[in-house]
């Protein structure tokens, strides 16, 4: 079951010794043990808050991104950020899951062909990303993401997470108990995973929690476009109406230029046509949306896993290629897209490195209609230059 907020503080203090007591809406009531309460900063009875509104008096905010929230940190020192794991799969009949293969991957503009079977032992990375989304409003949350650190694709795992976790058996990092535990379960990822595929492992899970948030955030972001959509609207016509005043008293003065009455006027509307511009680039900024991805903790799985061996085939190039099915989850791992690591709308192959990229990330430059990859050119067309 999915806790919320409170619950999982509640659940945090009761377990360091405190006395919780949810008393009223969005607020908890805490008797804080004396040996914590520095720690945290707050006096040995404190009431925390989870609304932006403020709807208890005198209270802490306990929001994702307020100093309590912080602080809990310190209770766990450096325990619960990094971790190994084991799962032990039963693994599917390869016979059978290997004449999958060629109906479960499909490229658009390229063939491919399988070419050997192996049962092999990988490592997963199972990384937690807090998000917030900040416009006029600020929405924020915690995403799941499982990256397979052979081939990199990744699954959002915000309805089998629990699931997940309840099957893994924690590994002995046998290392000197004396030693940083930080440093010692860093020192596991990247032997499991190596430290360069490590940075790269991250970087695919940032990516991808972007695009899951975006994708989370929609009607967040339909909600902000219609008010800016609104507001833009009443600045027109709140200085049409202006300008329409000016015009009439124009009018009313006779031949544009005939007096310095006339030069007036037209300096007041030049004015208030540079003020509506600002106007309405303070309302963009206003609704502009700002998402900032955090990870807060790692799980190194290792697992064995059937591994699906093609070779990607584009005009007279070659790629050899990992397909995986997934023991954690039980499917085959999709296609990953080394762009934004987030698919959407098919595959295709780029003519210069073989790069898999997703239908968003293979498209056609609007204005000078080349079709591009955007792994090989992330911000800008090759052709034409314009910025994407």
């Amino acid at each position: 079951m999915n806790k919320t907020l409170p619950d999982v503080i509640a659940d945090v203090l009761t377990y360091h010794g405190a006395v919780v007591d949810k008393t009223a809406e969005d607020c908890l009531d805490v008797v804080v043990p004396p040996e914590i309460a520095p720690l945290l900063d707050v006096p040995e009875y404190v009431r925390l808050s989870f609304s932006y509104g403020g709807t208890c008096e005198d209270t802490v905010s306990a929001t994702f991104d307020s100093k309590f929230f912080g602080s809990l940190g310190k209770l766990f020192a450096n325990a619960g950020k990094f971790a190994s794991a084991r799962f032990e799969p039963s693994l599917p009949n390869i016979e059978k899951t290997a004449r999958l293969v060629d109906e479960r991957f499909v490229f658009h503009n390229a063939i491919f062909r399988p070419d050997r079977v192996e049962t092999s032992d990988i490592s997963y990375l199972l990384v937690c990303l807090k998000y917030t989304a900040v416009s006029d409003e600020k929405h924020e949350g915690i995403v799941p993401v499982l990256i397979n650190g052979t081939n990199l694709s990744t699954i959002p795992l915000e309805g089998a997470f629990d699931e997940v976790l309840k099957n893994l058996q924690e590994l002995d990092s046998g290392a000197d108990e004396e030693q940083n535990v930080e440093n010692r379960i860093r020192g596991n990822l990247s032997l499991t995973l190596g430290s360069e595929a490590l940075a790269k492992t991250f970087h695919a899970a940032c990516a991808a929690g972007v695009q899951i948030v975006l994708e989370r955030q929609q009607e967040f972001i339909k909600s902000l476009d219609r008010r800016l959509n609104r507001d833009v609207k009443r600045v027109f016509e709140y200085y049409d109406a202006l300008k329409g005043e000016i015009d009439r008293k124009r009018e009313q003065k006779g031949v544009e230029g005939s007096d310095g009455k006339t030069d007036s006027l037209m300096n007041k509307l030049n004015a208030i046509e540079a003020e509506r511009k600002g106007k309405i680039q303070d309302l963009i900024a206003k609704y502009a949306l700002n998402i900032r991805i955090e990870p807060l903790t790692a799980v190194a799985i290792e697992t064995r896993v059937p591994l699906f061996w093609i070779t990607i085939k584009r005009r007279l190039a070659a790629r050899s290629f990992p397909v995986t099915y997934n023991t954690i989850v039980g499917g085959f791992d999709a296609l990953p897209c080394e762009s934004c690591f987030h698919p959407r709308g098919g595959y295709s192959v780029c003519d210069d490195k073989l790069h898999i990229v997703c239908g968003e990330c293979f498209a056609t430059c609007p204005s000078c209609g080349r079709q591009y990859c955007k792994a090989c050119h992330k911000d800008t067309c090759p052709k034409c230059k314009r910025k994407s």
